[in-house]
């Protein structure tokens, strides 16, 4: 999170909008992802599925990061960390209509 606060910052900084909306939306989704997990391990379901999982989220980050590609990375992030909720929330849905 503190890795997309300063891309926020920065990019408004700069009045670029677009980027900063990217990120909010990664982290939004990063918390998302980890959330649905720890919200179905509380009522005693276990989900890993999807596409971005943690360790996929590090693969992405760091070598664009390291590489100076920050947009490309909050557009995969932005969209996928989302998409891998959607997934977890579905897993979840379908593990409790069992």
């Amino acid at each position: 999170l503190v890795i997309y606060g300063g891309l926020i910052f920065y990019s408004a900084q700069m009045g670029e909008w677009l980027p900063a909306m990217l990120a909010y939306f990664a982290a939004a989704g990063s918390i998302l992802v980890s959330y649905t997990r720890a919200r179905a391990q509380s009522l005693g379901y276990e989900t890993k599925v999807g596409i971005l999982t943690r360790m996929e989220r590090y693969l992405v980050m760091a070598p664009l990061l390291v590489l100076n590609l920050p947009i490309p990375m909050l557009w995969i992030m932005a969209v996928l960390t989302n998409i891998t909720a959607v997934q977890r929330i579905y897993d979840i849905r379908q593990k409790a209509h069992k």
